[in-house]
């Protein structure tokens, strides 16, 4: 009996351990997805502008090197101060993959995707992308009453 309950206690770890490391979650508790989400996107946006079409590993890797600038973040949804604590927990995770993926991209146009929604499993999932949009929606809206105003 006692070999049975060892076996099967054996087994639920395992399935737990499988399930863990599917996940791959990296970011932080203290780092809200959104933010995170919004940093991903930004890191991307931020270094094609300095990179351009360049795939050159040392043009790529000097780019990210200071990406995490806070004059770097000025036009994001989030305060520069914010998106800096999103920008260093999303590369501490992700510098690698991030610095191979710009290297051996295709083209500009979808990368951010890539790298965003695909290589990070869905750092910006669906919920994120709603409460992008919803945001957006009441920016928009607060602009057209101070028109009205």
């Amino acid at each position: 009996m006692k070999i049975l309950f060892v076996f099967v206690t054996l087994i639920f770890l395992l399935e737990a351990a499988k399930k863990k490391k599917k996940t791959d979650d990296r970011r932080p508790t203290t780092v809200e997805a959104l933010l995170y989400c919004n940093s991903c996107q930004a890191i991307v946006r931020e270094t094609l502008k300095k990179v351009k079409t360049s795939t050159r590993e040392s043009d790529i890797t000097d780019a990210l090197s200071e990406m995490c600038q806070m004059k770097n973040f000025s036009v994001y949804e989030y305060p520069p101060p914010d998106m800096k604590k999103g920008c260093e927990a999303f590369m501490s995770g992700w510098s690698e993959e991030v610095t191979e993926a710009l290297m051996n991209r295709k083209g500009n146009d979808t990368i951010e995707d890539e790298i965003c929604y695909k290589l990070t499993n869905e750092s910006c999932n669906k919920d994120n992308e709603f409460v992008m949009q919803l945001r957006d929606s009441e920016n928009k809206l607060a602009m057209v009453q101070v028109e009205l105003d």
